[in-house]
């Protein structure tokens, strides 16, 4: 008996992968390419220093048709992070925010800094990053990306994370 019901359990799972898989790989070819607007966001838990990147434009960038979720967003994060680690910061944790539409990316980022710069208890320095400072550049989804620690000694992969 027991046998017979992992047998039927077994032959259930395979009519649902069977029944899933080809959804996921026709998802996977329908990219759009667009004009994509970000902005970066950075804190530290040791200071009470907060960084802030200007909207910035990216051209050609490829996002999910159905979500329009920016494939490999976390290598904009990382870019940021790598660049404030270069600038001095010891330890940023970085968040990148973006939008095909600008309106609604100035409207984050007013918010962002408006929670940042009227707190009570805390005083922020908000230290804005310009793009002439800054630029984020094209993250390429076929690569994994290698970055170095700030003592120089190991290299790390930063790649797809699945």
């Amino acid at each position: 008996m027991h046998k017979t019901i992992y047998t039927i359990s077994l032959i259930l799972a395979a009519h649902l992968l069977l029944l899933f898989l080809p959804a996921t790989k026709a998802n996977a070819g329908n990219d759009v390419t667009s004009k994509v607007y970000l902005f970066g966001f950075a804190a530290s838990f040791n200071d009470s220093t907060v960084y802030i990147t200007d909207i910035q434009e990216l051209q050609d960038i490829k996002l999910q048709a159905k979500t329009n979720f920016l494939p490999n967003r976390s290598h904009y994060s990382y870019q940021l992070a790598d660049y404030l680690k270069q600038q001095g910061a010891t330890t940023p944790t970085c968040i990148t925010s973006y939008s095909k539409d600008r309106a609604k990316l100035e409207k984050k980022l007013a918010k962002i800094k408006k929670k940042y710069s009227q707190q009570k208890n805390i005083i922020y320095n908000i230290k804005t990053i310009s793009q002439q400072e800054f630029t984020y550049k094209p993250a390429d989804d076929s690569h994994a990306t290698t970055y170095s620690t700030p003592d120089g000694k190991a290299a790390r992969k930063r790649g797809n994370r699945k």
